[in-house]
């Protein structure tokens, strides 16, 4: 798997998790029950999900919250230029 990428690094979502990546990680436990537990299997599982492509969290805000959307990079990037 590679590093990782911010497909749209100026846009105001991005700038706002970018530096609280730690309250987005709490605020996932909390709804995980408090505990979750990330294996290498669990890496290389993540890593083949979208063949050919690369899994990719999408972010984006609305009047209800800031929504993460987990997909192929491909798809990812082209809901960033809509």
């Amino acid at each position: 798997m590679g590093g990782v990428m911010e497909l749209n690094p100026d846009h105001p979502v991005t700038a706002q998790l970018h530096d609280q990546w730690h309250k987005l990680a709490e605020i996932l436990l909390h709804k995980l029950g408090g505990y979750a537990r990330i294996t290498t299997e669990d890496i290389t599982a993540i890593g083949a999900l979208y063949p050919g492509d690369r899994p990719t969290v999408l972010t984006y805000s609305k009047k209800d919250g800031i929504h993460l959307t987990l997909m192929p990079e491909s798809l990812a990037a082209k809901k960033c230029q809509q």
